[in-house]
């Protein structure tokens, strides 16, 4: 932590310095120079120490996030990568994005032999009105967390998607809207979760009634409502704030700090452990 804040101080001290270097700049040139290029040189000269400022925030925000995650990552054997992240294609392929949206980002990468996280956000232009009835256009984050993605131990063909239980017409009426929606014989589950598959033998199969009160048991201890499991995968989301967004610059860094930036991954490690404790178990 003493490095981490020796860096921190090191990157505040050279935007401090820019800022002072910025304004003497400004203020020089303004002052003493009449002709139009000694303003483009001053213009160039305030350009670079900007820059440099920059570069020294990147610089302590990239080894700010690597320093923190590094012990973790190495007595679990994985690896880190800040600029890559899923992409597009495989973060719908899990079936747990069933929104519109407009932009699609990810980065900060996390992964190993069974097991990836990345951040991931999708947002849309929505148009609003003021009180006044004025319309404007502003951008709304449809999620914005963490997708994990998971080795298990028994493959299926098709898929089984849960998600938080809602309420079903087909409850309270004898008729069907959803062929893909499984009932399971478990009442506490069935409260706490809906089941969709196209294989109802195999979606029961994987959720026999051991497995089933396992999710309860992990639905308790974190909170986990979504799951989808897609052949030898299991993809689950959590609503998260960016690494990036936890990296003090005015402040010391702390523990509450740097746990909070452990804790992404920390869950995914116990997800993994948890999820597949009930095969083992079999």
């Amino acid at each position: 932590m003493q490095e981490i804040n020796q860096l921190r101080k090191a990157a505040l001290f050279k935007v401090i310095l820019a800022v002072i270097l910025v304004c003497g700049v400004a203020y020089l040139t303004l002052k003493f120079s009449k002709l139009w290029w000694h303003y483009a040189i001053g213009g160039v000269v305030a350009l670079l120490i900007i820059g440099m400022a920059i570069s020294a925030v990147e610089y302590y925000k990239s080894e700010f996030i690597e320093r923190i995650l590094k012990p973790l990552l190495k007595s679990n054997d994985l690896y880190f990568f800040p600029e890559e992240g899923f992409s597009e294609d495989e973060a719908l392929s899990s079936n747990l994005f069933d929104f519109d949206y407009d932009d699609y980002d990810s980065h900060s990468l996390v992964t190993g032999r069974d097991f990836r996280l990345a951040y991931v956000e999708f947002t849309k232009e929505e148009e609003k009105e003021d009180s006044k009835g004025n319309s404007y256009t502003t951008t709304v984050t449809k999620f914005a967390g963490f997708l994990i993605v998971l080795k298990h131990k028994r493959m299926v063909k098709n898929y089984v998607i849960i998600r938080p239980s809602s309420f079903h017409l087909s409850d309270i009426l004898p008729v069907t809207y959803d062929k893909t929606r499984i009932k399971m014989d478990n009442p506490e589950f069935e409260k706490i979760f809906d089941v969709y598959s196209e294989d109802q033998v195999e979606a029961r199969y994987l959720l026999d009634h051991n497995y089933m009160e396992l999710l309860i048991k992990l639905y308790e201890k974190a909170d986990v409502k979504y799951l989808s499991f897609i052949k030898d995968l299991v993809f689950t989301k959590i609503k998260y704030d960016d690494f990036t967004q936890n990296m003090p610059l005015l402040t010391s860094v702390n523990d509450k700090i740097i746990q909070k930036i452990l804790f992404p991954v920390e869950y995914a490690i116990f997800l993994k452990n948890f999820l597949n404790k009930g095969f083992y178990e079999r």
